[in-house]
């Protein structure tokens, strides 16, 4: 089991939650948030490796990621966005504080890839990217 990275992740939507923690969990030491809020304490209690957050009610992903690095600056912070929700890309591409993006569906590789690329590349699976347009 390596556990070489220490993630938070942040989803409003707890069925989505489950799922990329089971899939994750094993593979990753994973804590989970499910409101901004909670996520922001968490931030305050513990040292993470890398965030990992979706647009939720009351905040949107991408500033929860701008406080986070704030509090945190060499912390990976990661856009989580749904297929449908593509017109954010354009914005979170242009802001420094996402080190990278992921869509849903995503695979254990998707995460693992983006985690472990350098700062600042955008780690996306264009197929996706292709079909959205």
């Amino acid at each position: 089991m390596n556990r070489w990275q220490k993630v938070l992740v942040i989803d409003a939507d707890r069925n989505a939650q489950a799922m990329l923690h089971g899939v994750l969990s094993r593979h990753i030491d994973l804590t989970s948030a499910h409101d901004p809020m909670e996520a922001l304490q968490a931030l305050k209690q513990h040292t993470f490796d890398a965030i990992i957050a979706s647009n939720m009610p009351g905040l949107v992903g991408i500033d929860l990621l701008r406080e986070a690095k704030r509090a945190h600056p060499r912390m990976r912070a990661l856009l989580l966005l749904d297929h449908h929700n593509l017109g954010a890309i354009g914005q979170a591409t242009d802001d420094p504080c996402v080190d990278g993006l992921l869509v849903r569906p995503i695979s254990l590789t998707d995460v693992l890839l983006s985690l472990r690329a350098p700062s600042r590349q955008r780690s996306m699976n264009t197929r996706r990217m292709s079909l959205a347009r």
